[in-house]
Formats: C-alpha cells, sequence, structure tokens
C-alpha cells in the first residue's frame, strides 16, 4: 500500500491537471501519503540496512493499518460516483487495489 500511495498522489496531480476532481473527496489517499513520506519506499530502502528496515516497517505498518481499508473503501465510492454521473471510467492501478478515476468525456 505504501508504493500505492505514492503511484497515487502522482496520478492525482496529473488528473487535476486534465480536470479537478472537486466533487470527490481524496483526503484518505493525501493524508495517508503524508504520514508515510518520511520512510523509506521502494528502491531507496536499498541505501539502509536490516536492522533500520526492520524498525522502519514496525512504524510504518502501525500507520497503514490506520488506514487499511479507507483507500479501498473510497475506490469504490468514486467508481460509483462516477458511473452514477455518466463519466468516462479510466482506470489505474497501483500495486493493489486498483483505483477507478472518472473523467468527462466530450462525448
Amino acid at each position: 500500500m505504501p508504493l500505492g500511495a505514492s503511484k497515487m498522489d502522482k496520478i492525482l496531480c496529473w488528473v487535476n491537471q486534465i480536470e479537478p476532481l472537486d466533487n470527490i473527496s481524496l483526503d484518505v489517499f493525501i493524508e495517508y501519503h503524508s504520514k508515510i513520506l518520511s520512510f523509506p519506499l521502494g528502491t531507496e530502502r536499498l541505501q539502509y540496512g536490516p536492522d533500520f528496515l526492520k524498525q522502519q516497517d514496525t512504524q510504518l505498518d502501525a500507520v497503514t493499518m490506520q488506514y487499511k481499508d479507507k483507500p479501498i473503501i473510497k475506490c469504490f465510492e468514486i467508481k460509483k460516483q462516477g458511473a452514477s454521473s455518466g463519466l468516462k471510467q479510466v482506470c489505474f492501478n497501483v500495486t493493489g487495489p486498483v483505483l477507478f478515476v472518472y473523467i468527462h468525456t466530450n462525448e
């Protein structure tokens, strides 16, 4: 989930450049991402020793457990809201759950 949150941060930036998602609260993604920024993720982990990573992983797991189901629930909320608004579906796989983002079409 931590790497997915980092990807989600980038995706939200790209989507908001196309069309702001003003009617959808994305706070759960923003909050979780802000809480994990200080942890080494991805290839950055190669710079640290196993003892340090074990300690960091314990802390990271505690933060992740606080948000466990919230991103998945939000993804389905976005999907449901988009479908009921007649918006075009754009799907992004963010390492784990699939996030469905909807953008308006001119069709």
